[in-house]
């Protein structure tokens, strides 16, 4: 797509180039005819803009200055429906912490909690809200990509349930491996690993850390006080969160 530059009065050729900002094509018309064309295959091999487009079904009937202000209009247009920034930081930062540690539950309490609990103390916020919702559809329902039997279990452990897919992606360095590197990093490394494990899953697993054996404790206390009654779900799931997140902080 092109705009207008300028008449050249002594010829009689108006000038044009490309809308694209880093293009050097241009080109002269005289009487709706292309006179002298500079534009080059490998310099304007470029795809247009769609949302120009989109904005005009017939450009014979708009000039440049209304092509811009358009584009001006629907930018802004767009600024006005994004979400507001947190009025409140710290509640937000309650919720989300709190919401991190889900995980230590049974995989049936999960959505229980969330709806129940999380969503009735929910921050009034646009951000949160989303955050809520794509909750809800990857990671808490039943027929979600990642329901909680997956990845929930009341365990003691300090370890992030979650974490399972990210670091076995980790092992092929890219996005997309090639189908080579992807046999290879199953067979000399995943395949391995999962080997070592199996042989090993009757050994005990003991923490070398002592502030990570005292917190595996505190876990377990408060699942037990959780079992008995002592302490409700909500507190539970606050509990768990706070020793979860000082842990890792240090």
């Amino acid at each position: 797509m092109t705009e207008f530059i300028d008449i050249n009065v002594s010829t009689g050729l108006t000038r044009w180039r490309c809308i694209t900002k880093d293009c050097k094509a241009k080109m002269y018309t005289e009487n709706n005819a292309i006179v002298h064309n500079y534009c080059e295959y490998l310099i304007h091999n470029h795809k247009p803009y769609v949302r120009t487009i989109g904005e005009i079904k017939e450009a014979s009937q708009f000039t440049t200055t209304d092509i811009k202000r358009l584009r001006k209009n629907i930018y802004e247009a767009r600024r006005k429906v994004l979400p507001a920034n947190p009025k409140n930081i710290q509640e937000v930062h309650e919720y989300l912490g709190a919401m991190d540690l889900k995980t230590k539950q049974e995989p049936y309490e999960v959505f229980e909690c969330f709806v129940d609990n999380f969503m009735a103390n929910r921050p009034i916020d646009d951000l949160v809200s989303k955050y809520s919702d794509y909750l809800v559809d990857n990671y808490l329902t039943e027929n979600c990509d990642y329901p909680p039997t997956l990845w929930a279990s009341a365990s003691s452990s300090l370890r992030r349930t979650t974490n399972n897919c990210e670091s076995f992606h980790a092992n092929f360095n890219k996005k997309s491996p090639s189908i080579n590197t992807l046999v290879n990093v199953l067979i000399n490394q995943v395949q391995t690993e999962v080997y070592i494990k199996l042989r090993s899953i009757h050994l005990p697993n003991v923490a070398q850390d002592r502030r990570v054996r005292d917190r595996q404790n505190r876990n377990e206390q408060f699942i037990t006080q959780y079992k008995n009654g002592c302490i409700d779900r909500y507190e539970f799931v606050k509990e768990i969160s706070y020793n979860y997140m000082h842990w890792r902080k240090r």
